[in-house]
């Protein structure tokens, strides 16, 4: 499958998308043309971010979670701290025991908390002890935990991070403005989870890979690939190697799937890899080339047409993200699209 038939699509499906009387000026024809491959590209990345919120976030990030994080996240809190770091394990008994000492005078009034701050505190960021407004998921979760659960005015007791020991006070609370319903606040909450699980999706996003890859005959065609390693070596390098090359050997696949439904050629390797110097380099040695060619496959062809085959692209929320970020008009009809 060539890129042209790709391209052609996401036309068809921007133009799909427009609402009647968008066009009808010749400067807005113009300026819907020019983001038709902003909106291809939207489009691609947004369908292909829905399937993997679909094949590999659920067994990640479960309905629980999100909730749980939607409910703080909907509160910001102003915070302060002090903190006393740990270098080395001897030092910690008397870190303890500092800790202890400097609670017991704020607790007591004997100092303020910005007092003690100035005078103990080692976090160099905030020497006096000030955090600011803080958003959930921006702290370690302990340190989180502490001060959103903590009333205004309140101060904790010494407890232990990564970071060291730490006294927190938790100076304000305040309700995020124009914060959503749950569903409408579904897409950020399960992005920045992505983000505090992202080691574990990275993992199970490359699981889910080669089982898609297995799943659709996933094949390798290494003489191929070693034949255009060989012409490639030969080429004038004035000219594309595609342009030296005859008809046959342009259309030998180097990898392909779905029994060669789905393949890459050397002509698509130059139509859509994004780095042209990189492919040239890749031409020098043939495990470079293979993946090089992999990565075209399962980023251009593979994942859109699998996300296309599992209904993403007519998802209505895929269709109003890559519009936004295409810069094209949104209303409350945007989403109905058809292949």
């Amino acid at each position: 499958m060539s890129s042209r038939f790709f391209y052609l699509t996401f036309i068809l499906l921007l133009v799909s998308f427009i609402p009647a009387g968008f066009c009808q000026e010749t400067d807005t024809e113009l300026d819907t043309l020019a983001l038709m491959p902003r909106y291809r590209e939207a489009l691609d990345f947004e369908a292909v971010q829905e399937l993997f919120r679909r094949e590999v976030m659920p067994g990640l990030i479960t309905e629980t979670e999100m909730r749980d994080f939607y409910e703080h996240d909907r509160w910001q809190v102003e915070a302060a701290h002090i903190l006393i770091t740990v270098d080395m394990p001897e030092a910690e008994a008397s870190a303890i025991a500092l800790m202890n000492k400097l609670y017991e005078k704020i607790t007591s009034g004997e100092e303020s908390f910005t007092d003690v701050a100035h005078g103990h505190n080692e976090d160099e960021s905030t020497p006096d002890g000030y955090i600011g407004w803080i958003s959930w998921g921006s702290m370690v979760p302990l340190f989180e935990q502490v001060v959103w659960d903590m009333e205004p005015g309140e101060v904790s007791l010494p407890f232990r991070t990564t970071y060291g020991w730490h006294i927190a006070k938790t100076i304000n609370k305040r309700e995020r403005p124009n914060y959503g319903s749950f569903e409408e606040e579904r897409h950020r909450v399960e992005t920045r989870l992505a983000r505090l699980h992202q080691g574990e999706l990275d993992q199970a996003s490359e699981y889910y890979i080669e089982r898609l890859k297995d799943e659709r005959g996933y094949s390798v065609h290494r003489d191929n690939i070693e034949a255009i390693h060989t012409a490639a070596a030969l080429a004038d390098a004035r000219r594309t190697l595609p342009e030296q090359l005859s008809e046959d050997m342009n259309s030998l696949p180097l990898v392909s799937c779905d029994d060669g439904a789905l393949s890459v050629t050397i002509v698509e390797m130059y139509e859509l890899a994004p780095d042209a110097d990189l492919l040239e380099a890749a031409l020098d040695d043939p495990n470079m080339l293979q993946d090089a060619a992999e990565t075209v496959l399962r980023d251009y062809l593979l994942l859109p047409d699998e996300a296309r085959k599992q209904g993403c692209y007519d998802d209505p929320e895929v269709i109003r993200r890559a519009r936004i970020a295409a810069g094209l008009p949104v209303d409350s009809q945007d989403g109905q699209d058809s292949n």
